[in-house]
């Protein structure tokens, strides 16, 4: 299945988890090292926040490594068996050691529609 990694950089996952993969970012800078290192993949500078540049029913597996958490958009590029892999920063980390307010995850959950679910 196709991979989509929304907010790639300059490509280290897309390029290697060994799939069809295509990377979006808003960093045209970052694409274009991307291109360099990777140039068989597909690049596409977009703002993933607004609008992801695909057909509906476009990818297996949309992919988020600290970076866009757009899910009606997301929702809308995965196949209907698809999967949605996010990895998102521990605000304890984030702050240097101190806690995260609760309810971070959750408030997109429901912003989705119950799309985004905890693992």
């Amino acid at each position: 299945e196709p991979l989509l990694d929304v907010g790639c950089g300059e490509g280290f996952y897309t390029a290697n988890l060994g799939r069809e993969a295509a990377g979006i970012d808003i960093s045209t800078r970052a694409l274009d090292a991307a291109a360099k290192r990777y140039p068989g993949q597909l690049w596409i500078a977009a703002n993933a926040d607004r609008f992801v540049p695909f057909a509906d029913s476009s990818f297996g597996v949309v992919m988020s490594i600290t970076a866009r958490m757009n899910a009606p958009e997301f929702h809308r590029v995965l196949k209907p068996e698809g999967s949605l892999w996010l990895v998102v920063g521990d605000r304890y980390v984030a702050n240097g050691g101190g806690y995260s307010q609760p309810g971070h995850i959750g408030k997109r959950e429901r912003e989705g529609g119950g799309f985004l679910r905890h693992v």
